[in-house]
């Protein structure tokens, strides 16, 4: 991976959108598809820190996508931030949100 100067002093949500080509196979069973998309991902691993701006612009190209996947893969202790919240609760909370893409999928963690 990259160093970014000063990572240990930043602080927010730091993430990164890129466009990616998978093809599923007629063939293929999802979660052998799935893995090798995984390890296809993995193999790219050293050019995660470029951002979509300069990967627009050395393509040459207009909108690379479309369709949006997000993996939202970091760790939460739901329990632990109740105990921690304390005071008065919400509950019945939901939230929505709109982007441009056509299709956008969420992934969360979970069994």
């Amino acid at each position: 991976t990259a160093d970014v100067a000063g990572i240990e002093d930043m602080v927010g949500l730091l993430i990164n959108t890129l466009p990616v080509r998978f093809r599923i196979r007629e063939d293929e069973p999802l979660l052998a598809a799935l893995a090798r998309f995984q390890d296809e991902q993995a193999e790219l691993m050293d050019h995660q820190h470029v951002g979509l701006a300069g990967i627009q612009r050395a393509a040459g190209l207009g909108a690379l996508f479309d369709t949006t996947v997000v993996v939202e893969n970091y760790p939460l202790d739901l329990e632990s931030m109740r105990e921690l919240a304390g005071g008065p609760r919400l509950t019945g909370v939901e939230g929505s949100d709109a982007t441009h893409y056509t299709v956008n999928l969420i992934v969360l963690p979970g069994e």
